[in-house]
Formats: C-alpha cells, sequence, structure tokens
C-alpha cells in the first residue's frame, strides 16, 4: 500500500523567533573578543579585578593599569596585540585621587560587574593576573550577550503591543539588531549597549503600565522595576542621568495622573541613586561626579584637561551649532553610522503636513534624545572619542524604532523605504563589525554607503510613484478622484 508523502509544515512565526535568538547568541560567540579594546573597557576591568582580585576600588596593582613581564607574550597580553600605545601604557581612563588611581567609571556598575566575575573565581576560572583572556571573554559574553538578549526581548515586546504580526515583529526588531551598531558593541565590555537594553525595557514597562489596574499591586511592582532601571541607567551614563529621571517623572504621573505612581518609581530609583552617592562621598568626600573633578584628572601623563574633558562647557554658540550637526551627521555621526535613522529623521519632517502624531511615550523617548545630543553637544568637544559612531547616543536607536513603528502601523506600504536602509545599513554594520568598537579612524565606504542607500531610496520612492500614476490612468475616473483625495488628505 502506498503512503502518500505528507506536505512539510511552514516553521511558524514563533519557530523564526526561536531561531533569531539563536543567531543572536552565534553571533555573540564570534564577536566577543578575549581582551580590553581600549582603554574604556580597560578601566571597568581593572575596576573589577580591583574589587574581586584585590578587595579594595585602587587600580594601581591591575594588570590592566601596569601589564606585568609575565602577560608580555601573544596568548596572554589584556589588550590587542596591535595596539602597542596601549600595550606601553595601559588604560588612561583613571582618576588619581590622593596618592591612589582609581577608574573614572561609576563604581556602582563595576560593583555589579563584579559579581559574574566572582562566580567565574569560585568556579575555579583563572585570575586576570594568571591569564586575562579567559575572564575577559567570559566577562564580556555574560554582560554583553544578556544585554542584547534583553534588548531583543523587549523591542519585540513593544512592537507586539502595537499589534505587529510575529513576522513583521522580528523584522522591525532585525533591522535595529543587524543593521546598525549593536552587534558591533558586544565586542567588547560596555555601558553604552548596557543603556541600550535598559532604556528598551523602561520604554515596554511604561507601556506596560497602560494595561494594568492602577491599584493592582502589580502596577506597584512595574513601577518599583520601573525606578531600578532608571537607577541603573543614572549609573551607566551620568550625563544622560538628569534629564532622563524627570522626564521619566514626567511620563510616569501623565499615564494614570497618580502622584503616588511617581514614589513607587522613586522607591525603586533610590537604592541605586544612594549607592552612587555613597560611593563618591566615600572616594570624593562630596557629591559631585568624580570624573567632572578636573584636579583628579591631574596626573603626569594624563591626555585630560580642561580643554578636552566632557562636562564642561566648549563652545561658543556658532560652534555648538556646527559640532552638535557634526555628532549626527559627521564622518563618525550616529546617524551614518545607523541608517535606519533616516527613515525616523524623515517621518519627524512630514509631522506639519501628515496625520502622524507621536504618542506620549515616543515624545518622552524623542524628549530625551534631543535634550542628551544637545547636553553632549554642549559639553564635550571629542565627539566620544574613538568609538564606532557616537558611542553615547546608542540608547536612542529606540526612539528611532518607536518612531517607525508607529508610522509603518498606518502606512505598512513604507515598510519597503525601511528595509532599503537597513539593507545598505547591514552592508555598513559588517564593516564596522570588522574594524571593532573602539575604532579611531573613518569607516571604509562611509559617505559612498550612505550616498547609494539615500539615492536608492528615493529612485525606489520615483518609481513606486510612477507605477501608481500609471495604474491609476488604467482605472475608472471615480477611483482616480478617490485616490487622488485620499492622497492629498
Amino acid at each position: 500500500m502506498e503512503h502518500k508523502e505528507q506536505p512539510k509544515e511552514k516553521p511558524s512565526s514563533r519557530n523564526w523567533i526561536i531561531r533569531f535568538y539563536g543567531l543572536l547568541i552565534v553571533l555573540l560567540f564570534i564577536s566577543v573578543r578575549p581582551y580590553a579594546g581600549g582603554w574604556n573597557d580597560g578601566s571597568r576591568l581593572a575596576s573589577v579585578e580591583a574589587i574581586v582580585d584585590h578587595h579594595t576600588l585602587r587600580i594601581d596593582n591591575s594588570i590592566f593599569v601596569k601589564i606585568p613581564d609575565s602577560l608580555k607574550i601573544p596568548e596572554k597580553l589584556p589588550y590587542p596585540i596591535e595596539d602597542y600605545m596601549i600595550l606601553k601604557s595601559g588604560t588612561l581612563d583613571k582618576l588619581k585621587i590622593g596618592d591612589h588611581y582609581y577608574t573614572d567609571k561609576p563604581i556602582v556598575i563595576s560593583l555589579m560587574m563584579a559579581i559574574p566575575y566572582k562566580i567565574w573565581r569560585v568556579c575555579g576560572g583563572p585570575a586576570f593576573s594568571e591569564n586575562p583572556r579567559y575572564a575577559c571573554w567570559f566577562l564580556t559574553l555574560i554582560i554583553m550577550g544578556s544585554s542584547l538578549i534583553y534588548l531583543t526581548h523587549s523591542l519585540l515586546a513593544i512592537a507586539k503591543k502595537y499589534r505587529f504580526a510575529e513576522d513583521q515583529q522580528l523584522i522591525l526588531v532585525s533591522v535595529v539588531i543587524l543593521s546598525t551598531v549593536v552587534i558591533t558593541y558586544t565586542q567588547h565590555l560596555n555601558n553604552h549597549l548596557l543603556l541600550l537594553a535598559v532604556f528598551a525595557g523602561m520604554i515596554n514597562q511604561l507601556m506596560e503600565l497602560k494595561s494594568v489596574a492602577p491599584t493592582s499591586r502589580q502596577h506597584k511592582l512595574r513601577l518599583i522595576w520601573l525606578g531600578a532601571l532608571a537607577s541603573i541607567a543614572y549609573n551607566l551614563d551620568l550625563g544622560l542621568a538628569a534629564p532622563l529621571i524627570s522626564l521619566l517623572g514626567m511620563i510616569t504621573w501623565y499615564t494614570h495622573r497618580r502622584i503616588l505612581d511617581c514614589f513607587w518609581m522613586l522607591v525603586g530609583i533610590s537604592p541605586g541613586l544612594a549607592a552612587y552617592l555613597l560611593t563618591n562621598l566615600i572616594l570624593g568626600g562630596g557629591l559631585k561626579p568624580l570624573n567632572s573633578v578636573p584636579e583628579y584628572l591631574s596626573w603626569p601623563g594624563s591626555p585630560f584637561s580642561t580643554s578636552n574633558m566632557t562636562g564642561l562647557f566648549q563652545h561658543h554658540f556658532g560652534w555648538f551649532c556646527l559640532y552638535s550637526l557634526e555628532l549626527l551627521f559627521g564622518k563618525n555621526g550616529f546617524v551614518g553610522h545607523n541608517l535606519m535613522l533616516m527613515f525616523s529623521i524623515a517621518i519627524l519632517f512630514t509631522i506639519p503636513w501628515s496625520k502622524y502624531r507621536p504618542s506620549a511615550i515616543t515624545l518622552f523617548a524623542l524628549a530625551w534624545s534631543i535634550s542628551g545630543w544637545l547636553m553632549y553637544g554642549a559639553l564635550s568637544n571629542n565627539g566620544g572619542g574613538g568609538c564606532c559612531g557616537v558611542r553615547w547616543f546608542l540608547p536612542f536607536l529606540v526612539t528611532g524604532f518607536l518612531i517607525n513603528l508607529e508610522w509603518l502601523k498606518n502606512h505598512p506600504q513604507d515598510r519597503r523605504y525601511l528595509l532599503i536602509l537597513a539593507f545598505w545599513g547591514g552592508i555598513e554594520a559588517i564593516l564596522m563589525w570588522n574594524y571593532g568598537t573602539w575604532r579611531r579612524k573613518m569607516l571604509p565606504l562611509f559617505w559612498p554607503i550612505q550616498g547609494i542607500a539615500v539615492t536608492h531610496w528615493f529612485v525606489d520612492y520615483y518609481l513606486h510613484n510612477m507605477r501608481k500614476k500609471s495604474s491609476l490612468s488604467s482605472i475608472d475616473p471615480t477611483a482616480k478622484q478617490t485616490e487622488q483625495t485620499r492622497q492629498a488628505a
């Protein structure tokens, strides 16, 4: 008896989402580097080593500050073998307080990062001083990996709340993850990818609050968790913290018009904020951010001074405007390294004559992004230093994601234009990944790729409209008039 072969079922969208998480895990294992890439992560790792192995906050004896002779062999170097300058000097992202050196990064985040390293040591993993490459790889994989997974989870949850189908959710989230700087920032330990994930989580929690009864226990717990995420964000980037906390209080009150909601959010914020102020008080004797004190950056061989340190106003008005635009559109500009944001900016320019009006949560994200951009435009002059795109602005990708979602919900036919930018952004992302996170030179083919992407976008837009007009000419006059009226509206 013959048996007919049953047709194979197509994998569901849920299976594709699971496969996407699998792809991200593979990319993480390929991307993570077993060494510090520069001063930035070298300083963080030095602080983690000091806390766990030396039981102090002082980094004077860290192998990331002074590389011992026993580690000066290729398979044990804590930094890239080709970067002879940092191999000679060690990390220069440090503060001298009294007679000792400390990291210039917030101590609270170092204490949190020390937890997985302590687990590594308890389980028998070698210390940094024995072979830093194993511990570097493990810490980066765990911290950057968990950030990427949480970011993806939050973005998918946000897209689901806009009632996109699962396959559409996956496509829109893939644009953020695979066609921007995100994967490049998984190579080394940094706070910028962490802050991107935290901010995505905050937006997701704000949306969840709208669907929960304001008097329920779940509502209080979500507010406390929202505050806890805000306190982590505060410690990750002090510059962006003040506008974030103030705007978050406003949007939290706006959601249900309840002052009590702000109280529960403050309950979540308080521990992280208190820990930050306490460490500042212990180390520096005051509440001012330690890396904003010029005296702590004044040590022999320091590359920082009042002329280039972040946190001081550096420009007159004209230069402030030019520099702020350069942060977005210059040779290391954030928009140029994340082409999906061109679509978001184009949407914002249509607001005066289109029916699009951003939601309250999107306005909150947009207000924070603009205030953060202008603040760094006023209080810095180094463009974030050697990095892939302006590293400070990484969390602003969530803002672009929200704008794109809201537009595409009502204009699904425009998804083609976002995908065009995502295609060329993906090519750019491969180049960025190849040249690394802490890149000091302009990305090869940076301007040509942008030019081709924009040209492709506009040519496709023109041809698409030409085809629509051609099809209208073949239908009856009443339908044509209706379509013209719809377009005018």
